[in-house]
């Protein structure tokens, strides 16, 4: 009995002394733990106060400002910077017709969609090599134009300011960029007239008609007519609309060509009108 009992003490007396070893490696273990976390979050810090000293330091120079700016208006700074970026942004969207539809790649040869507001859709085929090329080419969606613009002769004005149907070559790293612009003022100025058009149907009392008409190659008019009910006399104005095509906005235009009659009797003018303002 006095054996057993004496075994009992020595066992529990190991147990105890394995349990406060585990203990306490377990205890180091997560110490270790812990300051290898605290190093690593500490060099993350110094990293990160790097990086933003450094931003700091750029976006004093690139604003060009004197002095050192505490962190305050350093931070002020800043956000009003990216306002100016966002509202920026925002513009850019807006006067931007166009999005990329998709893209397309095949042994050197890239295919860019564009899609100006579904009116128009512009391929850019790009040829890559030693003879780099790039080939665009012009499709008019003239449903979408018909339904958009409410104007039977719509698909004419398009045709003629934004060379329907066309396919031209060219050389040049820059071109992409350049038909993009060119392609978006002709098609803004042309928006433009069909907005004042519509207006004009809302403003101008007696107006029955407006139709575009091209009655030769490189020449546009917008007709206008009117019909006045109370004294039967019918007028049909002319205006030249040919600078479309250069991207000029007809701002300063009058009417080149006049015709009015009353039953039997027409008048007609061939010369410039003075005193009638052209598309305001």
């Amino acid at each position: 009995m006095l054996k057993l009992n004496l075994f009992k003490q020595v066992s529990r007396a190991m147990g105890a002394q394995v349990d406060d070893y585990r203990s306490q490696s377990l205890l180091v273990k997560v110490e270790q733990v812990a300051s290898a976390k605290v190093a690593a979050m500490r060099q993350e810090l110094e990293a990160l106060d790097s990086q933003v000293k450094n931003f700091t330091k750029s976006f004093h120079v690139i604003c060009k400002l004197e002095g050192e700016p505490s962190w305050d208006d350093t931070i002020r700074l800043v956000n009003d910077h990216l306002k100016k970026i966002t509202c920026c942004r925002f513009i850019r969207q807006d006067l931007q017709l166009w999005k990329v539809d998709y893209l397309e790649s095949s042994d050197g040869l890239y295919n860019v969609f564009l899609n100006y507001r579904s009116c128009i859709f512009q391929r850019f085929t790009i040829y890559a090599g030693k003879d780099s090329n790039v080939v665009i080419s012009n499709k008019f969606n003239d449903i979408k134009i018909m339904k958009k613009f409410s104007d039977r002769d719509a698909s004419t004005a398009f045709a003629f300011v934004l060379n329907a149907e066309t396919c031209q070559k060219y050389v040049g790293p820059r071109i992409l960029a350049q038909e993009t612009q060119v392609t978006s003022s002709l098609l803004c100025n042309l928006v433009d007239v069909f907005d004042e058009v519509l207006l004009a149907w809302i403003l101008l009392p007696g107006l029955a008609q407006t139709r575009f008409h091209s009655p030769s190659a490189g020449h546009l008019d917008l007709q206008f007519g009117f019909v006045d009910l109370n004294s039967g006399w019918k007028v049909n104005l002319t205006l030249d609309m040919t600078c479309l095509n250069w991207g000029v906005y007809p701002s300063d235009i009058v009417p080149y060509k006049l015709w009015a009659n009353k039953g039997t009797a027409r008048k007609s003018m061939a010369q410039s009108i003075s005193g009638t303002s052209g598309l305001q």
